[in-house]
């Protein structure tokens, strides 16, 4: 491969990976956007705990109008949560499957 087939090579690589990470922030920043102008509190629970390296995704469910919704997050790996535990959770009221859920706390039954 010629020096400018391969410098070409890059820049379209390059180029396909930065288009793919701005996309996903911009999503990110609408979501929490979304989350924050419409925002409702709900109860959810942790559901599933994957473990991947340094870092861990938390499936965890909630209920909101009677519909039953499910959402994940990448957490770091220090965090300690056990499955079955119960957290706050913001949804967006417009598309509520729209959540972040707040790990600081765990919610506990007095």
């Amino acid at each position: 491969m010629s020096v400018n087939k391969k410098y070409f090579f890059h820049i379209i690589l390059f180029s396909i990976l930065g288009i793919a990470i701005l996309i996903g922030m911009i999503q990110k920043y609408n979501i929490e956007k979304d989350i924050g102008e419409n925002s409702y509190t709900v109860i959810a629970k942790i559901e599933e705990i994957v473990n991947k390296r340094s870092l861990r995704r938390v499936y965890y469910s909630y209920e909101y109008n009677g519909v039953n919704f499910k959402s994940t997050e990448l957490i770091d790996s220090g965090v300690n949560i056990h499955i079955d535990e119960y957290y706050e959770a913001k949804i967006s009221t417009l598309n509520p499957s729209n959540s972040k859920i707040n790990l600081n706390e765990k919610l506990v039954d007095k």
